[in-house]
């Protein structure tokens, strides 16, 4: 299995795929819940797969995943702040998921 993943690489192995490839890829991924049936973390999982295919076949280094706070939006009806998910049509009605806290 070849190894992309910089926190899976041995030291040699980094510079030999960064002397072959000098290229970074950086997945990014908000942390917000997109219903009951995927993880909290799923933009950014999915980020991370897909730059892993990238340099698979076009050679390069993925970096760890950065995660970012959601947007904000407001429920005119009830005038609260909503971040991402919370406001979309999948979450109805709209709310926060118990238990979470955002930045942004």
């Amino acid at each position: 299995m070849e190894k992309v993943r910089y926190s899976d690489l041995l030291p040699w192995e980094f510079r030999q795929r960064l002397a072959a490839k000098p290229v970074a890829y950086l997945p990014l991924g908000t942390l917000e819940w997109h219903g009951e049936h995927l993880p909290l973390g799923s933009d950014a999982i999915q980020s991370e797969g897909l730059m892993i295919e990238c340099a698979k076949r076009f050679g390069g280094i993925v970096m760890p995943p950065i995660h970012l706070g959601p947007d904000r939006a407001w429920d005119r009806g009830s005038g609260k702040v909503l971040h991402g998910m919370d406001y979309a049509d999948s979450t109805d009605p709209h709310r926060q998921l118990d238990g979470s806290c955002y930045w942004v």
